[in-house]
């Protein structure tokens, strides 16, 4: 499993408004049509603005092709929300405390 994690800043206030909760619903349904996508997390530091989001991807290959798609759908999603996405990267999964009897194989080999 691999993750995309991206940071964003913006306003405290508009954190969890109409306008980006309705942004990060149209990002969840694109998320959703593309094949491989297994999940997103968003967490957030609503005093001073900061959020990160976690896109979960089975494979690689998937995760590669969200990166290169994700800039234009990215910036149309940030735009009316005030947000600006500071940095992001794709990371493998290397451990998990779901229980997932794969990766916890994998950590301790």
């Amino acid at each position: 499993m691999f993750a995309r994690i991206g940071t964003f800043s913006g306003a405290p206030e508009r954190v969890d408004d109409e306008v980006t909760r309705q942004a990060q619903m149209e990002t969840f349904r694109i998320l959703q049509s593309i094949p491989g996508f297994a999940g997103v997390h968003v967490f957030a530091d609503r005093q001073i603005g900061k959020t990160i989001a976690i896109s979960l991807w089975e494979t690689e290959a998937a995760a590669r092709a969200w990166e290169q798609m994700r800039g234009p759908i990215v910036d149309e999603q940030l735009r009316p929300t005030g947000h600006s996405e500071q940095e992001s990267a794709t990371y493998e999964l290397l451990f998990s405390s779901t229980g997932d009897a794969r990766f916890l194989a994998s950590a301790t080999s």
